[in-house]
């Protein structure tokens, strides 16, 4: 089986065969991005292990643009805030998801917002989204039992103190919440994803459009 999907900034493939699997991530190069209606320039890719040119290797690939493997996560605001480890735009964490292996993702939703709204897809990374609610629904109570919980599904997924968690929300403001909690708790590195899942409303009062998860091209479904 064949899979693919592109973004405004990647293209995802990943091959599966009984006796053989496979996944690569690629950015779009810059002479492809114009036919498409894209304009940044990334280019790109992803061979397996570094970010390099399509068809360079080693040192001719750092040299035509490679960005290396810094798993240190460039935050919004450019300073680190007291109470959590900053915002970071989902184009970054996304980045850091794809680079460390062992960054987490953690969506901090409803259970009804999962259902009907849809979830961010970390299968072509090879990860486990992490759904956790922080407020309950139907009731929006806090979830007094959140940084446990998340505490106990970083811990069973090989994450430390250390770990970069990324936290999702719909548009950035629980989630920033959850990673205050979870600084709180001993975490060093709990992010707050900014725009989030569907980002801000529109002119028009939609979501999903001018900024966030969905609004970048970032592959996500429904159940």
């Amino acid at each position: 089986m064949i899979t693919w999907f592109v973004s405004s900034d990647y293209l995802f493939l990943s091959i599966r065969f009984p006796k053989f699997e496979t996944s690569k991530v690629f950015t779009l190069e810059a002479t492809v991005r114009p036919k498409i209606g894209l304009s940044r320039r990334a280019p790109l890719c992803w061979n397996g292990d570094r970010f390099g040119r399509p068809g360079l290797k080693g040192s001719d690939a750092e040299h035509m643009g490679g960005t290396g493997t810094s798993t240190q996560p460039a935050l919004v605001q450019g300073q680190r805030p007291a109470d959590y480890a900053g915002d970071v735009t989902v184009d970054e964490a996304w980045r850091i998801l794809l680079e460390d292996k062992e960054a987490v993702l953690i969506d901090v939703r409803t259970n009804a917002e999962w259902s009907f709204v849809g979830v961010p897809d970390t299968s072509a990374l090879g990860k486990e989204l992490f759904c956790i609610e922080w407020q309950t629904y139907p009731t929006m109570n806090v979830n007094e039992e959140f940084a446990e919980t998340v505490a106990q599904a970083a811990k069973e997924a090989g994450a430390s103190e250390e770990t970069n968690l990324f936290f999702l929300c719909r548009s950035g403001v629980r989630s920033r919440s959850a990673a205050i909690a979870m600084t709180k708790a001993g975490f060093k590195a709990a992010h707050n994803v900014a725009g989030g899942f569907e980002g801000d409303l529109d002119g028009e009062r939609h979501r999903g459009r001018s900024n966030g998860w969905k609004a970048a091209g970032l592959p996500w479904r429904q159940s």
